[in-house]
């Protein structure tokens, strides 16, 4: 029996859907996310493929999270996260 659709159309769209409905109705998005913020050299009216969409978000991401470790190294410690780890065990525990 093969499968009928996309892989999105079988995986991603039922797991991702009702997170974005509810974001959605939470009255959180305001649309004020815009792609030429990250994509300056783009034509107004042009818009980024999902392949590009993808490459430009995962860039922006681990760039964020590259000058978050140069800026505060000790967020990203094994020593810092386990310390965190027990403080927080400790808060439940109470």
């Amino acid at each position: 029996m093969k499968a009928s659709g996309s892989l999105w159309d079988r995986i991603g769209a039922p797991l991702v859907s009702p997170v974005v409905e509810a974001f959605d109705k939470s009255g959180l998005d305001r649309g004020d996310f815009r792609w030429e913020f990250l994509v300056p050299w783009l034509e107004e009216g042009d818009e980024l493929t999902r392949v590009e969409e993808v490459i430009v978000g995962a860039t922006f991401i681990v760039a964020a999270l590259a000058l978050q470790i140069v800026v505060d190294p000790d967020s990203f410690s094994p020593s810092s996260r386990s310390s965190r780890l027990k403080v927080m065990r400790n808060k439940t525990r109470q």
